[in-house]
């Protein structure tokens, strides 16, 4: 199992990774990093910590319609 770089986690959200083929998982926001868990297989995971983040962009679907920000 994946040891988190976070020590307190501000948000845990169903999210999927466009990175490749779509995998399905949760994002976990924390003070540390920003880190994305597939739900299937757990070897497949993303960390980024905060030290290496310039900026986030997002879209923002609300109800299968998109929020522009």
């Amino acid at each position: 199992m994946v040891q988190s770089l976070n020590t307190k986690v501000d948000l845990t959200i169903n999210a999927t990774s466009f990175l490749g083929i779509n995998e399905y998982g949760k994002i976990m926001i924390g003070d540390n990093a920003f880190e994305f868990y597939n739900d299937r297989d757990k070897r497949k995971f993303i960390q980024i910590p905060w030290e290496d983040v310039d900026y986030v962009i997002a879209s923002v679907m609300f109800k299968g319609r998109w929020i522009p920000l």
